[in-house]
Parts: structure tokens; sequence; C-alpha cells
């Protein structure tokens, strides 16, 4: 049993790797000259991020690219978010970084479901490029993100482009959890349907970082377009899909590095608001999670139970020899998935105990999907447009 489950897993994993084409953007070559490249607006939105906007705003401020400028659009933080961005703007050549702050009683946030939305909006108002790059203040780009972005949107004929990054986090178990629901999110989600400009019902936008040509966006009717959602990427994506404007997305491009969580509890609480949010977008009902949660926790179940009952056959080697390639079988997955995803190899060892915390996370998934289900179904068909 567990030895066909790790295997069914590894089977999909494999056939999602087929998939991923990393080496398409990976593999870019860098323009010999940039100085005619189009212009560029980096809209990095805050709400009391003093602990992430100075080093966010720096590895901007290193990108390879000449035509870019950056704006901090805040949110109204309460905190020393503001102060920070001003004191490294003085430091820089003028225009080179900028700042807007929109006020909290702002009558303008009248009906916007997510602050994050309604200040890119406001941002993205601000700036005069030719492309619009959203990046989060949590998220540390690559000196070559950009370039290589613009290149595989020229190459793809798209006008949009999006990624997932490397992820860090401090806490070793938040970090080994984390492992198990990247995993998992990553072998459901349908990456030839949002592929497939024609299946204008499946796409995918990561949030924390996207680049969008600013004639599209602003077509598309840009975040005002999706001032209900609580999702605003998803939300966003499916929008340019369904107008005829897919987003590149491209899982492991790996081009910036990201720490989401520094604690547990932190990681714990996100992962069931994403889950919950994003089933929805991704047609994803309470079964797939119920899958999920059962495979989770068989699998973190098997290696004790199989040690336990390692007594009984230690009489026949050919039994104990059994047992003991199906624990290696199922630790070796988690190691592979820690190395693929460049964590710290040694969290995997805390396996079956994050196994077990990740099926006890989906299953709170499940309590919480199934009383929101519903309601975002009906958002999402009200919203669909009609023949």
């Amino acid at each position: 049993m567990l030895l066909a489950l790790t295997l069914a897993v590894w089977a999909r994993l494999l056939l999602q790797a087929s998939r991923l084409h990393t080496e398409r953007v990976t593999g870019l070559e860098r323009p010999a000259d940039l100085s005619a490249a189009p212009t560029v607006a980096a809209l990095v939105p805050t709400l009391n991020e003093e602990r992430d906007v100075e080093a966010c705003l720096r590895a901007l401020l290193a990108v390879d690219y000449p035509r870019l400028q950056i704006l901090v659009s805040d949110d109204g933080s309460r905190d020393a978010t503001v102060a920070r961005v001003e004191a490294l703007a003085q430091e820089l050549p003028p225009g080179t970084l900028r700042v807007v702050s929109t006020p909290r009683d702002d009558p303008r946030r009248a009906g916007w479901t997510l602050g994050k939305s309604f200040a890119l909006w406001i941002g993205a108002a601000q700036v005069d490029a030719e492309w619009l790059w959203f990046v989060d203040a949590d998220v540390r780009v690559h000196p070559d993100a950009l370039w290589r972005s613009l290149e595989a949107c020229r190459r793809d004929g798209v006008d949009g482009f999006t990624c997932g990054g490397r992820y860090r986090n401090p806490s070793a178990l938040a970090e080994a959890l984390e492992v198990w629901m990247y995993t998992l999110l990553f072998a459901v989600l349908p990456l030839r349907r949002i592929r497939d400009p024609n299946e204008r019902e499946a796409s995918w936008l990561t949030g924390q970082f996207f680049l969008m040509r600013r004639a599209t966006y602003e077509a598309l009717g840009g975040h005002l377009a999706v001032k209900p959602y609580a999702q605003d990427d998803l939300a966003l994506a499916r929008v340019a899909k369904r107008a005829g404007h897919p987003v590149a997305y491209y899982p492991a491009a790996g081009i910036f590095d990201c720490v989401n969580y520094v604690s547990f509890s932190e990681a714990w609480h996100n992962w069931v608001r994403l889950c919950v949010l994003g089933a929805p977008w991704l047609e994803l009902g309470l079964g797939t999670f119920l899958l999920d949660a059962l495979a989770l926790l068989t699998l973190a179940a098997a290696p004790p139970l199989l040690l336990l009952g390692a007594w009984r056959a230690a009489a026949e080697p050919l039994a104990l020899g059994l047992l003991a390639a199906q624990v290696g079988v199922a630790f070796l997955l988690p190691l592979s998935m820690h190395a693929s995803m460049r964590k710290r190899v040694w969290t995997a060892l805390l396996y079956p105990l994050t196994a077990a915390l990740a099926g006890l996370l989906v299953l709170q998934v499940c309590l919480r999907l199934k009383r929101t289900v519903a309601f975002h179904h009906q958002a999402l068909e009200q919203d669909r447009p009609h023949a």
C-alpha cells in the first residue's frame, strides 16, 4: 500500500515536471543592448512591511535593466514602511524611487475587497511605462529577472509573464510543511490547460511576481476589474485569459527568492487561507482535498506502523527486507522533494511528522471549504461571460 501510494505520487510529479520547460527561461540570452528596451515600472504594494521593504527595493535597484523606475504604493501603513522607503529614495538619483501613500479613510476604497488590489490600482495610475512589473515586498528578485521575463514574453508572443521562485523559511518545521503543500499544489495544477490559450477557464498568476504590458493591463480594466475578489492574482489571470491575453507561466523559473512566512503558525494560517480561496479558481472541490488528506495521513502513518511490526518479521529476512525497502521509499519521497525545491534537506527527516501536520492542515481546509466554496463558485459563475 505504502509503496503503491508513493509511486503514484512520484508518477504524477514526473508527469508535471515534463511540462515545466524551465530551460526555456534559464536558457534565454541577454540582449546585447538594453538601452532601447521598453520602459518598465516596478510596483511594490506595501502594508506594514518595514521588515522587508528595504531589502526588496535594494534587490530591484540591482536589477540588470537600465530603463526601470520603481514605485512603492503604500496601503496606509502604520509602521515605519514609508519612512524607510523615503530614506532610501534620498540616497538615489531623483525619480529612481518614489512612494505614494493612500490613507485608510480614502473614499475610493469603497467596494474593494483587498487593500493590495486597491494599492496596485492607485500605483499603476502614477507611473508612465510600457510594462508594469508587480513585485511583493517579501520578494528578492535576481539581477537577471526582468530581462529574462521580457525576453520570454517576446519569444512566446504574450503580454504577460509570471513564475514561481525559490522559497525560504526561517522555521525548519514550517519549511518542511510547505514542501508538502507545494507538492500537493503542483500535483493538482492543470499545467497543460493553463498553457493552452484556448482553455479560457484554466489560468494562473503568481501575485508575488508578474509582468504585464501596460496597454493590456488597461484594456482589461486593471485591478479595478477584480475589485470584488480576495484572490486578486487568480482573478486577474482569469480575466486576462478570457479576453484572449494568456499570461506565460513558468512554475520553476526560480528568478526570485521569497520568505513567505517566518513562523510555523504564520505558515499554517496562510496556507489554509490560500487553499480555501484558491480552490474554486482551480476548480478543486472538497473531494480533492479529502483525497489529499487521506494520502498524506497514510504516508505519515505507514513508516511507524511498519517499524512497529518489524519485530514480527525479524525471523524472516525477506519480509524484513521488504519492510525496510518500503520505509526507505517512504523517506526517499520527501528527501527528493526537499532537494528539488532547494530546501534544507535535513528537514526532510522531520517526516512523517510534517506529512501528518500537512494532512491535518488539509482537513482544516476541508472544514472551511465546505462553507465557502458555494459562494466562490457562484461569484465565478456570475463573472463568466455569456455566449
